[in-house]
């Protein structure tokens, strides 16, 4: 298996580019999986990986219990059970020398 190493490859036809099987091995890259393609012109070059993707829908919230915390919070605010703060204490939260109201 392959762990690092530098191949040649040509472009073909419509640009593409096929990666060395025991490169696409090493990295358990199967067909229609996903990569992620930078190019940094200043160095001349392209960084492939491979892409993470997660479910558009809902993007930013990982399991069943963080998904009841969000609808917890929603039913709190729409209920006025909430309360603002100000940047100030915002600040001191976050930095750590206030311990909260």
């Amino acid at each position: 298996m392959v762990t690092n190493g530098v191949r040649v490859v040509a472009v073909g036809r419509e640009g593409r580019v096929t990666l060395p099987a025991e490169m696409r091995e090493a990295l358990d890259l199967g067909e229609g999986t996903q990569i992620l393609i930078e190019i940094d012109q200043t160095r001349g070059t392209l960084l492939l990986k491979p892409a993470v993707t997660v479910p558009r829908d809902p993007a930013w919230v990982s399991g069943d219990e963080h998904l009841a915390r969000l609808e917890q919070s929603y039913a709190d605010a729409q209920a006025g059970r909430v309360m603002r703060m100000s940047d100030e204490l915002a600040k001191k939260l976050l930095d750590g020398s206030e311990n909260g109201p």
